[in-house]
């Protein structure tokens, strides 16, 4: 076990692999608290399949652009003819945003076009530009809200969108531990806290704002917390709510996440520890 992380408590606000991102934090010593911000509720996606499929078939759509690897899975289990949608989807150019929606194409045999790193809509834009989508379709696999900006540089470059929205994300149905971590922010008991996707500092600062401490929060996250954000989109959605990052990978995985995270309190040995769990 390296102990770069020994005794250090980070919070994590990940839900759908938190497990993963914990036990990197555990086997370098740390400790874990973990505080679910997502809730991913599914939408029924039969029916907007269809329309996909159909779509394909037809050679009406011709690029598929995948944001999440969850949103290809959930394509697949929404419709009763899975191998009928693969055979439409081998047909159609298929872009990737980042490695998650990548790996899952990989592993359903289909090839792809990835944007590069740090995977942000700019990269996926920088796709479209080797495209020619005028008069094309292009059906975005959207993550758990629509991704406005790249509806709109598709439609610029003469494309015209279907959304395939088939999960949104929510706050978590019991706020009751996400109110505690605010009141824990505020009160100077947490040392550390990652952040994996915007939505999570939205949803926090949601809570924080129900509970009438936003400016507080930012006071403390600014003072003596370590935040921690996986890449560019998650820091800038940070420096919009006013704080500033203290961590953040050269390249947006989890693990290097967490290297990043042992890098930067060996560098700071000073920095303070948690008042209390």
């Amino acid at each position: 076990m390296d102990g770069s992380l020994t005794g250090r408590k980070v919070v994590l606000l990940e839900s759908r692999r938190g497990d993963d991102l914990a036990n990197l934090i555990l086997r370098r010593g740390g400790r874990v608290r973990r505080v679910p911000a997502v809730h991913e509720a599914p939408i029924p996606g039969s029916d907007i399949v269809s329309v996909l499929m159909a779509g394909l078939e037809a050679g009406r759509i011709k690029v598929v652009i995948a944001l999440t690897g969850v949103a290809v899975t959930r394509m697949l289990e929404a419709t009763e003819e899975p191998a009928r949608l693969l055979a439409a989807l081998a047909r159609a150019t298929l872009v990737c945003r980042g490695p998650k929606p990548a790996a899952v194409l990989k592993r359903l045999g289909l090839p792809y076009l990835s944007a590069e790193e740090p995977h942000t809509t700019a990269e996926v834009e920088r796709v479209l530009d080797g495209l020619d989508v005028r008069g094309v379709g292009v059906a975005i696999l959207h993550y758990g809200e629509l991704d406005e900006p790249l509806r709109t540089a598709v439609r610029e470059r003469g494309g015209e969108t279907l959304d395939v929205c088939l999960y949104v994300w929510e706050l978590p149905p019991d706020l009751g531990p996400l109110r505690q971590l605010v009141a824990d922010i505020v009160a100077g008991r947490v040392e550390a806290i990652a952040f994996t996707s915007q939505i999570q500092a939205r949803h926090l600062w949601s809570v924080a704002a129900e509970l009438g401490h936003v400016d507080d929060v930012v006071a403390a996250l600014n003072g003596n917390v370590v935040v921690a954000a996986i890449g560019p989109t998650c820091t800038a959605a940070l420096a919009a709510l006013g704080v500033k990052v203290d961590v953040q990978p050269e390249h947006g995985k989890m693990g290097q996440l967490v290297a990043a995270l042992a890098e930067h309190w060996m560098c700071s040995p000073s920095t303070a520890r948690a008042a209390a769990d």
